[in-house]
């Protein structure tokens, strides 16, 4: 069987194409490591952020990784070997902070990472962290203490 010639509109578009390849494939490339890049500074900063659990922080990590994926919180607990409560405030949390967004209605309960998501890690990892103020001694608590030692 005999193929059809190629007509010489879509030869001619091809040849055109074919010389700009190199410079599609260049700014394909640069994108992809400013993109890299990005995700490598966020999941970075985002270890040392204060007020984020492990679990929150393997979540966010993934979330940047893969931006249109739905959470559900038993997903959560089995990857974390976690009962439902914990995994829930963990979502909870985050939903609080403006890193996750949950969806409206139905059960299970599904999240998904809003697309702004590497902006608020920024302004969350660049906030200050509030002092802690140091616990006050309670006058009314006796402060005689003895010292047991262990015997045989």
């Amino acid at each position: 069987m005999r193929l059809p010639a190629i007509p010489p509109t879509f030869s001619k578009l091809l040849q055109s194409s074919q010389s700009k390849l190199p410079a599609i494939f260049a700014a394909l490339q640069d994108y992809l490591a400013r993109k890299r890049s990005d995700l490598g500074m966020a999941s970075g900063a985002l270890r040392g952020a204060a007020g984020l659990n492990h679990r929150q922080q393997a979540l966010l990590v993934h979330a940047l990784r893969e931006p249109n994926t739905r959470y559900a919180i038993t997903g959560h607990q089995r990857i974390h070997n976690v009962s439902h409560q914990p995994a829930a405030n963990d979502f909870h949390d985050l939903v609080a902070c403006g890193l996750l967004v949950m969806l409206p209605g139905g059960r299970p309960r599904v999240f998904l990472a809003p697309a702004d998501l590497v902006d608020k890690l920024a302004t969350l990892v660049s906030a200050p962290i509030p002092p802690v103020p140091a616990p006050e001694a309670d006058p009314t608590l006796p402060l005689n203490f003895t010292l047991r030692t262990r015997h045989d």
